[in-house]
């Protein structure tokens, strides 16, 4: 749910890495609804290559892991 990537704890943490948490949460819920990367990357308004690198900076799994 978006809901989710709003309970951040902001007391300890830098912009960059509640952005960076927001961001990793986002592309979680998208690869759970269509796991496909092409048209995440689409919809994201990413490069299919970008979105791959997000992924790999994230270490989200995708798939049937």
């Amino acid at each position: 749910s978006i809901s989710n990537i709003f309970d951040i704890s902001v007391s300890d943490i830098s912009l960059k890495q509640q952005l960076e948490e927001m961001e990793k949460q986002i592309l979680i819920s998208k690869l759970k609804v269509n796991i496909s990367i092409r048209k995440n990357a689409k919809q994201l308004g990413l490069s299919h290559t970008a979105l791959l690198n997000k992924i790999k900076k994230y270490n989200i799994e995708i798939g049937n892991k």
